[in-house]
């Protein structure tokens, strides 16, 4: 990795996520000064600041490494590569936190090689859409939410990618069709619906065939204040 690569690659995810120069330095803890040298190439972040950035660009560890984004495969040459890189830097960073840095990404590595998870999602918080609605608040589409995410990580080997409120038509659509075979009659309100999108690898061996799954998502709340899944699959 060159500073010159990465201040290029690093200017671009920034302005892709929309955020100045001072929004990101604010969000990594360090003055925008220090953004600005990384973005012209004056010299590179401390090592112990990589995994803060992925994190912020919404980027996986080993893209940030590579100044790439979204790679399907990485090769030997390209992980060997990678590694010596690190190495060098830490002649300069300090061998403590390149060391413990090093063993993070040897870790990364060999999730890839296992095939657990695709790397370009493994290292990727779930993308979380709220939408709009007129007839939930935010704390109460995110409190059911968290239980969405709470379910699929039941599912062994499969990353959820994204969940969504799909919004005011299709919760009134769903809920009247389940009020109209229900023999207790439910308020409008009484349901949520989610787009989901989940994630099976390669070689997964939990019996989920590999690619990407995209989902509707119904909840329906049963007490007050009290959510559970009311069924899952295809649109």
């Amino acid at each position: 990795m060159q500073p010159e690569e990465f201040g290029k690659f690093l200017s671009e995810q920034r302005n892709k996520n929309n955020l100045t120069q001072q929004q990101l330095a604010d969000k990594l803890h360090v003055t925008s000064s220090a953004v600005s040298k990384w973005e012209r190439g004056l010299c590179l972040p401390d090592i112990s600041k990589f995994e803060d950035i992925a994190k912020v660009l919404d980027l996986s560890l080993l893209e940030v490494m590579q100044c790439r984004q979204g790679n399907a495969q990485i090769n030997k040459k390209e992980i060997d590569k990678t590694i010596a890189d690190t190495m060098k830097m830490s002649y300069c960073k300090g061998i403590r936190k390149a060391m413990i840095f090093v063993t993070c990404l040897l870790s990364v590595i060999l999730l890839i090689a296992a095939g657990s998870v695709g790397y370009q999602y493994a290292l990727r918080p779930t993308k979380v859409n709220y939408g709009e609605s007129q007839i939930f608040n935010r704390s109460q589409i995110s409190e059911v939410i968290d239980l969405v995410k709470e379910e699929t990580g039941r599912f062994e080997q499969v990353k959820l990618v994204s969940v969504s409120y799909g919004g005011d038509e299709a919760t009134v659509k769903e809920a009247e069709y389940y009020n109209s075979i229900s023999l207790l009659k439910k308020n409008l309100t009484d349901y949520m619906v989610f787009d989901v999108e989940l994630y099976s690898p390669p070689f997964n061996m939990s019996g989920w065939r590999s690619g990407t799954y995209q989902w509707k998502w119904i909840m329906v709340q049963i007490e007050p204040g009290q959510w559970e899944t009311l069924t899952y699959g295809h649109g």
